[in-house]
């Protein structure tokens, strides 16, 4: 099935499968947008999180914990459907202006969310809270 779906992206686009973390960065930070359709919901999808931390905004499908990280002001959220999924792609890059909105928001977004640091310190107090109880 691969084969047969990159013939028909031609030069437009590649399966990548399995990516070490240095190298998905770095594809991440050159990207106008993340896409991942993954057939199982995902519970966090920390993919979409550092999309938004590289200022790339995802198109995705929504559901599990996705439309917790990815809102409409920082990507795309379709249903669980390849033509719809394309669609929302081909629309985004038709909007450069919206485009680079939601790559500001993105990277907002994920400062305030999802910063290691802070999260860490939320996971303390909480931890902290639940000894005490």
């Amino acid at each position: 099935m691969r084969q047969v779906i990159e013939a028909d992206l031609s030069d437009r686009g590649r399966l990548l499968g399995f990516v070490s973390a240095e190298h998905k960065a770095a594809l991440i930070n050159a990207a106008s947008i993340l896409t991942a359709a993954p057939e199982k919901k995902e519970h966090f999808g920390i993919i979409y999180a550092e999309g938004l931390a590289a200022g790339t905004p995802p198109v995705a499908y929504e559901g599990g914990g996705v439309s917790a990280i990815v809102t409409q002001e920082t990507g795309v959220l379709t249903e669980r459907d390849p033509k719809l999924l394309g669609s929302a792609i081909r629309e985004l890059l038709k909007e450069p202006e919206r485009l680079d909105r939601m790559a500001r928001n993105g990277r907002t977004r994920a400062e305030e969310h999802f910063d290691w640091l802070e999260l860490g310190r939320k996971l303390e107090d909480w931890l902290t809270a639940m000894c005490s109880a």
